[in-house]
């Protein structure tokens, strides 16, 4: 008998939310993601819906983890919006994403897709994390204000710090494991920060803190420093914590080279040679068993070839529908 997620297929799924489980699409809808790998929201997971996932796709689950938002409620400074980030709002910081009820789902319209119901994993978070840890404008010398900086819904940004990782880790390193994840899936782990980006967006004048220590800013560069050293503590800390059989994958823009992780998943690969070249390096250094997802867009009508290729390189390569853009692609390859 083949064990329960063996990873016989070819295709990944992002992302899967628990409410869909009582849809009348569920699973007919997703018989096509079977042996393949599942990425699971973690708002309102319980053992016996993950479990659930698990046993009737045969698939591994990994539950999704965003390393660049962090996703609590706060009042706090919108980087792109002249308003206040308001609880609840689309664009500010609600501290869910958008819940999804059915396969066919409109992510991006809160009218249809209410934001996540408050559960045990959002009051865990929150008080695992509060809001200094994440990156907070301190105003500046004439008017100090202290807020958190949001760029879109799910929370404020936030960059690795020695109080986050060693939070998070103790959060994620109990929470993963008890409600019977195979591992997780990074969301947004670059190789560099965008956090100097959204510093410069926002003008000249204002000080931040990313560190936890709101007495004292931090230059642009500290910053930088900071998410160098510490991006790489937190794979190595959860990896120790989550043990050598859990599954850990990021997706990133490319580039990244990293010894705890099972593999990559790169979005939109336009240009095959560079994403193979991403993959096998990764794959060299990766655990077992490796795991490589391409996440389809629908842009390029060459998607689906380049996909196919790249199985003919990349060990153990999915091809994924990015559902939760709306686009549910997939190849017949």
């Amino acid at each position: 008998m083949t064990a329960i997620g063996a990873l016989n297929g070819t295709r990944a799924f992002f992302i899967f939310f628990a409410p869909m489980l009582q849809s009348p699409d569920w699973p007919s809808a997703y018989s096509k993601y079977k042996d393949g790998v599942v990425i699971m929201n973690p708002f309102n997971a319980t053992v016996e819906n993950v479990n659930a996932v698990r046993e009737t796709l045969n698939s591994k689950v990994l539950m999704y983890w965003d390393t660049g938002d962090m996703q609590i409620k706060s009042k706090g400074r919108c980087a792109y919006k002249s308003r206040s980030c308001d609880d609840g709002e689309w664009y500010c910081s609600g501290g869910a994403m958008p819940c999804c009820y059915s396969y066919n789902c409109n992510a991006y319209d809160p009218k249809t897709s209410p934001m996540c119901p408050e559960d045990d994993f959002a009051r865990g978070l929150f008080a695992a994390f509060p809001p200094s840890l994440a990156l907070n404008s301190l105003g500046n010398e004439t008017h100090p204000e202290q807020a958190p900086i949001c760029t879109y819904g799910k929370g404020p940004l936030y960059v690795h710090s020695n109080k986050s990782v060693t939070a998070l880790v103790d959060f994620l390193g109990k929470w993963i494991p008890s409600h019977g994840f195979d591992g997780v899936y990074f969301d947004q782990y670059f190789t560099n920060t965008n956090v100097p980006g959204v510093i410069e967006r926002m003008g000249e004048g204002l000080r931040f803190s990313a560190n936890g220590d709101l007495s004292k800013p931090q230059t642009i560069a500290e910053i930088e420093e900071q998410y160098n050293t510490y991006r790489p503590a937190f794979s190595a800390r959860l990896r120790e914590a989550l043990g050598k059989d859990a599954i850990m994958i990021a997706n990133c823009g490319g580039g990244m080279v990293d010894p705890n992780l099972n593999g990559l998943t790169i979005e939109a690969c336009d240009n095959q040679e560079s994403c193979s070249e991403w993959f096998q390096a990764q794959a060299k250094v990766a655990q077992s068993p490796k795991i490589n997802i391409m996440w389809l867009k629908g842009a390029d009508p060459q998607e689906c070839t380049i996909a196919a290729n790249l199985r003919k390189v990349v060990p153990n390569f999915f091809e994924g529908t990015d559902f939760y853009d709306g686009t549910h692609v997939t190849c017949e390859n």
